[in-house]
């Protein structure tokens, strides 16, 4: 494989180069530098790690692309995960647990928008109020930063399309960073303060063009 071949295959996924080398034995520099060496041959004890990404990346995108359909029964496809999950303290607690993290939570607040900004047009209009909502969410001063983890963890996850979360998930049916997202919301479901994010990112959205009226 190639510099140009890697820099394609990437491109092709829609991945920078962040999320691309975030589960690669290099860095992220080391990435560019490959890269960069277009027709030069990348050293071949990295071609298996790049390959399983490349893979794993595939796998992934085409899951989001399925379940970011609204289903024959008119749900969406956060609803639709809920109703075949078992809410598990132990998958909440490890999600939220990738929130405590000071340098993802800074990522939360610098991609988010932008990385929602791609999906729009593709996301049921109530799975980007409630994704808008985690964001808003993670920056409201009223709630406690401990209370704001599981958010952090779910839109980090959502954030990072190669992040390997089918080694955190124990059933059947939570498979993706929808999925993720569907769990937080869920567990946010009853909390006052995020309806009341939600609601603000209704009328956000809307300002945006992202939802219509």
């Amino acid at each position: 494989m190639t510099g140009n071949e890697l820099l394609q295959h990437r491109q092709s996924l829609g991945l920078s180069r962040r999320e691309f080398s975030h589960k690669l034995p290099f860095s992220e520099k080391t990435l560019q530098n490959f890269e960069n060496l277009k027709t030069e041959k990348i050293p071949d004890r990295h071609i298996d790690a790049i390959k399983k990404i490349l893979n794993s990346a595939n796998e992934l995108n085409g899951q989001v692309e399925r379940h970011l359909k609204i289903g024959n029964s008119g749900k969406s496809i956060e609803f639709e995960i809920i109703e075949k999950s078992d809410t598990d303290n132990k998958t909440i607690s490890k999600i939220a647990s990738e929130g405590t993290s000071e340098s993802e939570q800074k990522r939360v607040f610098n991609e988010t928008e932008n990385y929602l900004s791609r999906f729009f047009s593709k996301l049921p209009r109530d799975v980007i109020i409630n994704i808008y909502a985690l964001y808003l969410f993670t920056k409201d001063e009223n709630v406690l930063l401990y209370d704001k983890f599981l958010a952090f963890g779910a839109l980090i996850y959502f954030i990072s399309p190669i992040d390997a979360i089918p080694d955190i998930t124990p059933f059947v049916g939570f498979i993706d960073d929808i999925g993720v997202i569907a769990l937080a919301i869920y567990n946010y479901s009853s909390n006052p303060e995020f309806q009341k994010n939600k609601a603000q990112a209704e009328k956000e959205l809307k300002i945006k063009g992202w939802i219509k009226c």
